[in-house]
C-alpha cells in the first residue's frame, strides 16, 4: 500500500504542477500515476482509498480535457489567423484549392 500512496503523491504533484504550467502532458502524467495507484487501490480492499483515488483520476482527466480544448483553441486561432494573413490559394492538403478566395498557407 505504501506504493499505491506514493502513486498517488506523484499524481497529486503532477496535476498540481498541471495546472500551474497549463500542460497537458503533466496532467497526462498525473492520470497515469492514478490509474497505477488504482491497482493496488482496488474497491475490495480499500473503498475509502479507492473512492479517493477515483474522484482524484476524475478531477485530472477533467483537468487535461480542459486543457487540451484550451491548446486545441489556440492552435486553430493561430492557423487561422495564419490563413486570413496570407494571400494565395490553399494548399493542396485535402482542401478544395479551387474555390474563389480560397488562400495558400506557403507556396
Amino acid at each position: 500500500m505504501d506504493w499505491a500512496a506514493t502513486q498517488t503523491n506523484l499524481g497529486n504533484a503532477l496535476q498540481l504542477l498541471g495546472q500551474c504550467e497549463g500542460e497537458a502532458e503533466r496532467l497526462e502524467q498525473a492520470v497515469a500515476a492514478y490509474r497505477a495507484a488504482l491497482e493496488e487501490r482496488t474497491r475490495e480492499r480499500v473503498p475509502p482509498d479507492w473512492a479517493i483515488t477515483q474522484n482524484t483520476l476524475g478531477h485530472a482527466l477533467a483537468l487535461r480535457a480542459l486543457s487540451l480544448a484550451k491548446h486545441d483553441r489556440h492552435a486553430a486561432s493561430i492557423h487561422h489567423d495564419m490563413v486570413l494573413c496570407t494571400p494565395g490559394p490553399l494548399p493542396s492538403n485535402g482542401l478544395d484549392v479551387g474555390k474563389p478566395g480560397a488562400r495558400q498557407l506557403w507556396t
